[in-house]
C-alpha cells in the first residue's frame, strides 16, 4: 500500500508542476501578444510616418504644379525642404482622421509658430515661380498647404501679413507698419494693364493697400529704424502736420494711401531729395500732405460706387481717380532713384480697399472666394 503522505507529495508536485506549465504558456501568450502588439505598432508608426511623408509629397507638388512649376525629383525637394524646416522624419505623426502632419514633440512645438513662418515663407518662394504673379498671388489664399490645410480667411490673412511684413531694406534693417512685399521676383506678369506699371512690387503693394483697409490701427505701431524705435506712423506725421492728430485711423490710412503715390517712397536718393531731408519721418509728412481733402473725397466716391457693384466694375470709377490726378514716376538706377508711384498702384490701392470692404461685409467669407476676386478682377 502507498504511503498517505508521499501519495500527498505527488500529488501537491503534481498540482505544482500543471500550475508553472499553465502559468509559464501563459506567460508565454501573453510575451507573444506583446511582441505583436510592439511589432504592430511599430508597423502602424511607420506607415504614419509614411503616409504623413507622402502628405507633404503630395502637398508639395500640388503646390508646384498649381502655380505653374515643375520638379524634377520631388523625392530630393522634399528632403531639402525638411531639412531646411529642421524636421525629421521622425517627427511627422499624422492626427486620426485628418492625414494633416503635426509636430510631434515639445522641443518642435515650442517653436511651432517659426516653423509655420517657414513653411508659409516655402509657398511664398513657390508662388513667386508661378507663371503668373496673379496667380501665385491668388494662391496665398487658396493654397491647402500642412499646417495651412484647413485655416479660416482671417487666420490665412494674419498669416500672409505677418510673413510678408517688410523687416529690411536693400540689407538696412527697419520696420514700418502695414508695408508688405510679396518678394520682388513676383513682378509684374499677369496684371491688367490698369494694374501694372512693370515694377517688381505689384503683388507687395496690394497687400499694403489689403492691410491698411482691414488692420487701419497698424497707423499706430511703432516704426523701428537702424538706430532704433522712431513711434508711430500717427506720431511722425502729427509732429508735422495736426491734422493727422484728430483724424481716423481708417482717414489716416487713405490719405497715406494717397499720398504714397503723390511722393517717392521713403527709400533713396530722389524721395530725399524732393523732401529736402534723408529722414523717413520727413517723407512720411510730405506724402501725407500731398493727399488733399478733394483726394479723399474723390477715393471714398470711387469706393462707393464699387461698392454698390455685385462684380466690381473699375473703368465705372476712373474718371474719379483721374481727379486725384498721380504723376506716373518710374525707378531708375536702383536705391539711388527709387521713385514708385504710379496711377497702375492707386489702381490696385482701390482694388485692394474694395476687397477689404466685401472681406468686412461677408461677401467675401472664404480662401477660396478671396482666391477667386483676385483673379476675376486683376488677371490679365
Amino acid at each position: 500500500m502507498q504511503n498517505p503522505v508521499t501519495h500527498h507529495q505527488e500529488n501537491k508536485a503534481g498540482l505544482l508542476g500543471r500550475f508553472y506549465r499553465a502559468a509559464k504558456g501563459f506567460s508565454l501568450f501573453l510575451l507573444s501578444r506583446l511582441i505583436s502588439r510592439l511589432i504592430g505598432r511599430g508597423l502602424a508608426i511607420k506607415q504614419e510616418r509614411e503616409h504623413g511623408r507622402q502628405t507633404i509629397k503630395a502637398n508639395l507638388i500640388e503646390l508646384v504644379t498649381a502655380v505653374g512649376g515643375t520638379i524634377q525629383d520631388p523625392d530630393l525637394k522634399l528632403e531639402y525642404f525638411l531639412h531646411r524646416n529642421q524636421l525629421r522624419r521622425r517627427h511627422l505623426h499624422v492626427r486620426p482622421g485628418s492625414g494633416v502632419p503635426v509636430l510631434g514633440t515639445e522641443e518642435l512645438d515650442e517653436r511651432l509658430d517659426k516653423h509655420r513662418r517657414a513653411v508659409f515663407s516655402a509657398l511664398l518662394i513657390f508662388a513667386a515661380t508661378s507663371r503668373s504673379a496673379v496667380e501665385g498671388l491668388a494662391y496665398l489664399f487658396e493654397g491647402r498647404f500642412w499646417f495651412y490645410a484647413h485655416d479660416s480667411l482671417n487666420q490665412r490673412l494674419q498669416t500672409i501679413f505677418t510673413v510678408t511684413e517688410i523687416r529690411e531694406h536693400m540689407g538696412v534693417p527697419g520696420y514700418v507698419p502695414g508695408l508688405h512685399t510679396a518678394r520682388d521676383d513676383f513682378g509684374s506678369r499677369g496684371f491688367k494693364q490698369r494694374f501694372n506699371d512693370h515694377s517688381t512690387t505689384q503683388a507687395g503693394h496690394f497687400l499694403t493697400g489689403l492691410r491698411l483697409a482691414l488692420d487701419p490701427a497698424v497707423v499706430n505701431q511703432v516704426v523701428e529704424t537702424p538706430l532704433g524705435p522712431a513711434g508711430s506712423i500717427r506720431d511722425q506725421i502729427s509732429a508735422g502736420d495736426p491734422r493727422a492728430a484728430s483724424m481716423s485711423d481708417t482717414e489716416l490710412a487713405v490719405y497715406l494711401s494717397i499720398g504714397h503715390e503723390k511722393f517717392p517712397d521713403p527709400f533713396g536718393l530722389h524721395s530725399a531729395l524732393k523732401a529736402g531731408s534723408l529722414d523717413p519721418r520727413r517723407i512720411f509728412i510730405e506724402q501725407f500732405r500731398r493727399a488733399t481733402d478733394a483726394d479723399y473725397g474723390h477715393f471714398q466716391q470711387a469706393l462707393a460706387v464699387l461698392d454698390k457693384q455685385t462684380h466690381p466694375d473699375f473703368d465705372s470709377i476712373e474718371e474719379l481717380l483721374q481727379q486725384i490726378g498721380i504723376q506716373d514716376e518710374r525707378r531708375r538706377w536702383g536705391v539711388l532713384w527709387h521713385k514708385g508711384n504710379s496711377m497702375a498702384d492707386l489702381r490696385l490701392t482701390i482694388a485692394a480697399f474694395d476687397m477689404a470692404r466685401r472681406i468686412q461685409t461677408g461677401r467675401i467669407q472664404t480662401r477660396i472666394e478671396a482666391g477667386d476676386y483676385i483673379r476675376q478682377n486683376l488677371q490679365a
